[in-house]
């Protein structure tokens, strides 16, 4: 919308003389019978607008409630687009918050997990630990028996071969003497179990 104010070069408070007597120099500046600008065609005709609107009481109240509406929505129209850069603000500090707090939990996850990997590799590690030592000491000890049933076994078999009639004698011996029975029947049990 035009400001009449402006192109009468007049206040808005002004009198109908002042507005007048600003009409009549800005006429004589600006007639384009006067001057040989086309440029002040335009001018002359932007006055005249101007001046029929603000000398007329009825359509000067009139201009003037539209001006003051004008005046209105672009005070309000400041007034959202504040609001809004307000709003916009708010959002992307909501979101960066939120982003943070995301990235926060993801975090704690993954120390989470890593911390249960790391419990896990333990506890597989130390049980395969034990065994390979466990493993090792029942080695030596099952060689150890394994030798001592090959002597004791060799020193059977070379009794019952040397003396032909020791198998009877043996016979009753492993069915008189508890220890020699306990003896015979762990290593029977032994080989029958493959050690």
């Amino acid at each position: 919308m035009k400001n009449y104010y402006e192109i009468l070069e007049v206040d808005k408070n002004a009198s109908e003389e002042v507005i007048e007597k600003a009409y009549k120099t800005l006429a004589k500046k600006y007639h384009p019978d006067l001057q040989n600008n086309s440029n002040c065609q335009d001018k002359m005709r932007q006055i005249n607008e101007a001046y029929e609107i603000l000398s007329n009481d009825f359509k000067r109240r009139e201009y003037d409630e539209k001006i003051k509406r004008q005046s209105v929505s672009i005070e309000e129209y400041n007034r959202i687009i504040q609001e809004n850069n307000r709003l916009k603000k708010d959002l992307k500090r909501v979101a960066n918050q939120r982003e943070m707090s995301q990235n926060q939990e993801r975090l704690e996850e993954m120390s989470i997990m890593q911390r249960y990997y790391e419990q896990i590799k333990k506890a597989t590690k130390q049980p395969q630990m034990r065994y390979e030592r466990k493993k090792t000491k029942i080695s030596l000890e099952k060689i150890k028996k394994i030798v001592i049933y090959i002597a004791i076994l060799i020193g059977i078999g070379l009794v019952l071969a040397i003396v032909p009639f020791t198998r009877k004698f043996f016979i009753n011996l492993y069915n008189n003497n508890v220890i020699i029975k306990l003896l015979v029947d762990t290593i029977v049990e032994t080989f029958s179990r493959g050690f």
